[in-house]
């Protein structure tokens, strides 16, 4: 029995000894590097020490509020209250709180609640107090960011030697775009601790900002040299190789680096999609979507992304509905022009042209110069049978000053006019069609059949050049011309027949006919008629 009891005495010993082993100070550093579920692990066993529990809570309640799970922030924010009422921290986090959820006069209390409370040297009731007014970054409003400014500046006050306190400074200066002074206080964080990383990142973000990702590459080194495992120098370097265009790069820094040093997130893990999808490796952007969808609360862009990645990996059922879940999700005044496209190429590889084609006018409305889709929308329309539609959207495009010519485009502008009887025009693009496509075999094909409709009797023999173009490129391999030999060999029988009296080749013409398909009744019947005529006309 003593034994026994000497054995769950040592026990907890130990574990008190692994607990009361790990300081605040290492619960910051792992949330800092977004190792959150350490951070929760190291700061629920400190809430059990009495001398640090409202500080404990503080912070676990902070770990919450950063993955989103408000409820439970809420919940040791209290708890810290409760623990130690004049401890500052607390009310910090319940102003956080209260301003996410626009409660403006409540947050204000706690607020100011919190800097009444901070002791005399302690600067962190003002900076965390400055995180809560600039809660919603770069959509924060003026007034916010200077009252903020005006709250870090009585933390410097409390301490000047604090690193922390210059770079939160420098943070609020870059989200004020103010790129000189967030300059200064990052410098400044760094004369007062050289290896702060944060402030590094910090430099980082005001290069990226310029667009001048070389310079931005500097501090980040800087960084990683001083500790080789801070995520967030990976987290930022593939931002900056994304930005850059390197999606290879980002998407291995940010997997085999970032993501391996950082608990998973739901944000995290839509950047990675992100990342994926920008890499064109849309079977691994599509499989992280849809494992993002079944654990995370998502914003529609992933609904976006969803529909996109599975609409070029073919699968055009789910790529349909992630794109009408996105369009009843999103803010219209946020749906882009890509997005208007893919749901058309989605509705059309779904048999659905006709509103496919809907979607097309409402991206070339959103945005005049896509005028590329143009030719898009005239093939839609022929597919659909709305040839006079068809025909108006090619003429747009052609319209449009300096438009590369290509023979599709000429060709089912001139079919589409085929159909509506403008057959003038349509010779006219068929004529564009030989010339861009000179060996083009049914160019020559459609121009003879417009140039029947045009002479109509067949005095002129308007197709017959056509026809005869057709016949010396068909004949290099009549089994695969046979289709367009046969038309061609016809057209040709007839105008032998009817301009030339030439009975023997319309013969001759009938007899190749029948070489490619012996039961063309057509050309049977034509010979048995030829014959009877001259068997009746010798007797």
């Amino acid at each position: 029995m003593i034994k026994g009891a000497l054995c769950f005495t040592l026990a907890f010993t130990l574990i008190g000894s692994f607990v009361f082993g790990q300081s605040i100070n290492d619960a910051r550093r792992a949330i800092e590097v977004e190792q959150f579920e350490k951070a929760k692990s190291i700061l629920k066993g400190l809430t059990s020490n009495p001398t640090i529990s409202a500080e404990s809570y503080y912070y676990l309640g902070d770990v919450y509020l950063k993955t989103n799970e408000l409820d439970s922030a809420k919940a040791n924010f209290d708890l810290g209250v409760q623990a130690n009422p004049k401890f500052a921290l607390n009310y910090a986090g319940l102003g956080k709180l209260e301003y996410l959820n626009n409660q403006a006069a409540a947050s204000k209390a706690d607020f100011d609640k919190a800097i009444s409370l901070a002791e005399k040297k302690d600067y962190r009731p003002y900076v965390e107090v400055a995180k809560g007014l600039t809660l919603d970054g770069d959509k924060t409003n003026e007034q916010s960011v200077q009252l903020a400014i005006a709250t870090l500046e009585q933390a410097k006050k409390a301490n000047s030697k604090s690193p922390e306190v210059y770079a939160t400074l420098g943070d609020v200066y870059l989200m004020k775009k103010d790129a000189n002074n967030a300059v200064l206080n990052y410098n400044k964080a760094l004369e007062v601790d050289k290896d702060y990383l944060r402030a590094y990142i910090g430099q980082a973000q005001i290069y990226k900002g310029a667009q001048n990702y070389q310079a931005a590459l500097a501090p980040l080194e800087k960084a990683i040299a001083i500790d080789p495992n801070y995520a967030p120098a990976y987290g930022l370097l593939a931002e900056l190789y994304y930005s850059s265009g390197q999606s290879a790069k980002a998407i291995d820094t940010y997997k085999n680096k970032y993501l391996a040093l950082t608990d998973v997130s739901c944000n995290s893990q839509t950047r990675y999609a992100t990342f994926l999808f920008t890499g064109k490796d849309y079977k691994a952007a599509n499989q992280e979507i849809s494992s993002l969808l079944k654990t995370c609360p998502v914003k529609p862009v992933m609904y976006r992304l969803l529909g996109y990645s599975a609409f070029e990996i073919g699968d055009f059922k789910q790529a349909l509905d992630a794109m009408n879940t996105f369009f009843a999700k999103q803010n219209p005044q946020n749906v882009i022009t890509s997005d208007y496209e893919y749901m058309a190429k989605i509705l059309s590889a779904n048999k659905q042209d006709s509103a496919a084609i809907g979607y097309l006018n409402k991206a070339v409305t959103k945005d005049p110069s896509k005028t590329e889709l143009y030719p898009l929308i005239g093939k839609m329309n022929f597919t659909n049978k709305n040839y006079a539609a068809s025909a108006q959207s090619y003429e747009k495009y052609f319209e449009v000053p300096g438009v590369k010519k290509d023979p599709v485009n000429y060709l089912y502008y001139g079919l589409a006019l085929m159909r509506i009887g403008q057959f003038v025009k349509a010779d006219s693009a068929f004529s564009v069609v030989n010339q861009l496509s000179p060996t083009y075999i049914p160019g020559y094909i459609y121009r003879g059949e417009v140039s029947v409709n045009l002479d109509k009797d067949n005095k002129q023999g308007l197709a017959k050049p056509y026809f005869e173009k057709a016949i010396e490129l068909g004949e290099v391999d009549k089994e695969k011309n046979a289709r367009y030999l046969i038309e061609a060999y016809k057209y040709m029988a007839d105008y032998s027949y009817s301009v030339q009296n030439d009975v023997n080749a319309t013969k001759d013409y009938f007899k190749k006919v029948l070489e490619l398909d012996p039961n063309d009744q057509q050309a049977n019947d034509a010979l048995k008629a030829i014959e009877a005529g001259t068997k009746k006309k010798n007797k």
